[in-house]
């Protein structure tokens, strides 16, 4: 038997021979009837014959066959387009007969319809400027409607990822091509103003950002306030707006305040407060208006009057009682104020912002969107630490608001990054503190580091909040061992961020001050060896090196720690780190401490000495010779490191450095008592190291008189050190 396949070649083959329209008559009208039958694939049809009657036989029914290829079989959309001749395309639409456009434009619409591979070859091959050209002066309803749909579809020729730099650069003259369109059948039908204005927003859309769009603006705005136009022409007038402003595109300062007054009277006049009945579509359309007219005002800024605020205030008012109907409303009004708050966030303010949030966040919870945009929103308010709106969003339950948004919304990286920034920034008084740890939004924002850890702002923000969260709320609000992993697995994943590590050690920092568990804890997670390549890595960050020896500093104080802390090479590095920030003395400070705390492992004294360490704090005191805090704790350092042991850890030997760098110490502040109870200490264990026989008769004289100040200012703290002394002095 013949199948239907074999029929077709045959037809194709007597068509290809005779070139008679008859023939192509049969081979378009079978290949109709088969065309999406069981069996047929779109290998099976001879595209390239039936094609090649398009132009010479537009009557012998391949038009009617090429789009419903395109339509039953997607795959052949490409073949196709080729299968016509490009060149010929692109001629026939630029001068070609009305006759011969029609069907042609049915077939590419259809084609790009159903393949992004076809849309593209006819972008780039000038399809699309052919048909934008013939747009510009065509004088048919049908011929500009086909035209429209044909270039709309080629201007999603390249899939959006939501960034206009991968967008398609706008098609020339499309806008003038538009406003053509508009005059010479806009103003008179408004049915059809409504497609036209469809394809100029959804074009502009899905385009890069261009100045052409401009050319629409007078129009539409006019459009937008023109009460005899019907309701949906005057939406669509909005929504042109809509992505002319949120493309950035309205810069002029008169374009823009006409754009803002109009838009608002729309939606005024639509919200139940002008004689009409509200009209939530309206509302939604200029809200989204509004967006991007207010993104136009961050970068061009122009007054926004207290009347214009009260307006989409007020519709925020009369569209709440539809629940959830009005849920992307309130979505878009929020974002809308968000961008408003960056230039006006005085006059918002004035004008109840922070209540109508916490009212639109408090009626619409189980919305991300509104969550995300209300967060924002407390988050740019907070951002700028002014104590009277901090206590405003605490009063209006702001902070209950943002935690709870966390918790809902686990798996929305953009309220859990905004969320996060309001918290880092409202989190700065204990009482504060205490509330977000008792609803539970401590172990939100671990859960948000840990979930999106990929995003470096999140980790930014969350860790800032942290950071204020942990430094003193009580233990039990804190799953220490949640924190620890969580930021101890996190910390290094940006090692370019130094504020990342500088707020990860400080995290890790508060919680090793909640006892010797939560020490233990963080090293048994691997936190001193992060700890370490913290500051190995952010050597020459001051702030770095000094969040990273506060930490090592409160580790070591569990002795566990200390031989901990001295296997993953951190006495190295803390000796390294002192000899990198000499000039900063708050980081020389915890250097010095971190080294005492160390030292009082016997073992880590011997390392500390030949990792240079004593040198290093010999050198910080010198550095800051004025400075009684280091001072101090360089008294200390030198006292513990000099401490006499047992013949395995006896302190080999000293240096008049030394000697001399405490002596000072105990002169210039000969009033301080920690200065000089260490220092007597220092003074005594000094006497006893194995070189001393060859350092103290030297400075025998200095160090007596420095024992006699002490003993007259502080006998009863220095007693101890001060009658051993002199016992041993003797034998110098």
């Amino acid at each position: 038997s013949v199948t239907k396949v074999q029929v077709l070649s045959v037809l194709a083959t007597i068509a290809a021979k005779h070139k008679e329209e008859e023939y192509y008559q049969a081979l378009n009208g079978f290949a109709l009837n088969v065309c999406g039958s069981d069996g047929m694939k779109a290998d099976d049809f001879p595209i390239a014959d039936i094609a090649a009657s398009f132009f010479e036989y537009p009557n012998s029914g391949c038009a009617t066959i090429l789009k419903v290829l395109c339509s039953d079989y997607p795959e052949c959309s490409e073949v196709v387009v080729r299968s016509l001749d490009l060149p010929k395309i692109v001629d026939t639409l630029s001068s070609g007969s009305p006759e011969m456009q029609g069907p042609l434009l049915s077939i590419l619409a259809e084609a790009a319809e159903n393949s992004l591979e076809a849309r593209s070859l006819m972008v780039s091959s000038g399809v699309m400027s052919a048909a934008v050209s013939v747009l510009k002066s065509v004088r048919s309803k049908d011929q500009c409607a086909s035209l429209l749909g044909l270039i709309t579809c080629l201007s999603a020729s390249t899939p959006s990822s939501g960034n206009d730099s991968s967008a398609p650069i706008l098609p020339q003259s499309f806008c003038h091509a538009i406003r053509s369109c508009l005059d010479n059948f806009g103003s008179s039908d408004d049915k059809f103003c409504v497609t036209i204005l469809q394809s100029a927003s959804t074009v502009i859309v899905q385009s890069a950002p261009s100045p052409e769009t401009a050319v629409l603006l007078s129009w539409v705005v006019q459009k937008l306030v023109n009460r005899n136009s019907t309701i949906p022409s005057r939406m669509e007038a909005c929504k042109v707006i809509w992505a002319i402003s949120a493309k950035g595109q309205i810069s002029d300062s008169s374009q823009l305040r006409d754009a803002l007054s109009k838009v608002l009277a729309f939606m005024k006049e639509f919200n139940g407060e002008s004689g009409q009945p509200m009209n939530l579509l309206v509302q939604e359309a200029t809200a989204g208006c509004l967006v991007g007219i207010a993104s136009c005002v961050r970068d061009s800024p122009i007054s926004l009057e207290a009347q214009q605020i009260d307006i989409f205030m007020g519709s925020v008012y009369k569209t709440m009682p539809l629940k959830k109907q009005a849920a992307e409303f309130m979505n878009r009004i929020l974002a809308a104020m968000w961008q408003f708050c960056f230039v006006h966030e005085a006059a918002l303010l004035q004008s109840g912002l922070i209540v109508i949030v916490m009212d639109i966040m408090a009626a619409y919870k189980d919305h991300d969107g509104v969550q995300e945009k209300g967060c924002a929103i407390l988050a740019q308010l907070a951002s700028a630490e002014n104590i009277q709106v901090t206590l405003s969003i605490v009063e209006t339950d702001g902070i209950t608001h943002l935690v709870e948004a966390l918790g809902a919304f686990p798996s929305n990286m953009g309220v859990q990054s905004e969320a996060s920034k309001a918290l880092a920034h409202l989190s700065t008084d204990d009482e504060t503190r205490v509330l977000v740890s008792a609803l539970g939004g401590i172990t939100s924002l671990v859960n948000a580091v840990g979930t999106f850890s990929e995003d470096l702002t999140l980790l930014e923000r969350a860790y800032s909040a942290l950071l204020n969260l942990t430094s003193d709320v009580p233990a039990h609000f804190l799953d220490m061992a949640l924190i620890v992993r969580t930021i101890v697995r996190t910390m290094s994943l940006y090692p370019e961020s130094s504020s990342l590590r500088e707020n990860g050690l400080g995290i890790l920092q508060n919680v090793c001050m909640k006892g010797p568990a939560a020490k233990e804890a963080i090293a048994n997670e691997g936190g001193i060896s992060t700890v370490v390549n913290a500051m190995e890595n952010f050597i020459t960050t001051p702030t770095v090196l000094e969040r990273g020896f506060s930490t090592l500093w409160s580790l070591a104080v569990l002795p566990s720690n200390q031989g901990r802390i001295a296997q993953a090479d951190g006495i190295k590095m803390v000796v390294s780190a002192m000899y990198a920030s000499t000039e900063y003395e708050r980081v020389q400070q915890q250097g010095c401490g971190c080294i005492f705390t160390l030292a009082l492992d016997p073992n880590n004294r011997i390392a500390i000495r030949e990792s240079g360490g004593v040198d290093a704090v010999v050198l910080t005191a010198k550095a800051h010779f004025a400075s009684m805090a280091v001072q101090t704790e360089v008294n200390k350092c030198l006292a513990c490191l000099s401490t006499p042991g047992d013949g395995r850890y006896q302190v080999k030997s000293i240096s008049q450095e030394e000697i001399e760098t405490v002596l000072f110490a105990m002169k210039r502040f000969d009033k301080a008592e920690n200065i000089q109870v260490h220092g007597c200490q220092a003074l005594l264990n000094f006497l006893q190291a194995k070189n001393s026989i060859l350092v103290v008769p030297a400075k025998k004289d200095s160090m007596v008189r420095a024992m006699e100040r002490a003993s007259n200012q502080f006998f009863a703290q220095c007693s101890g050190a001060i009658n051993d002394f002199n016992m041993l002095i003797r034998q110098f």
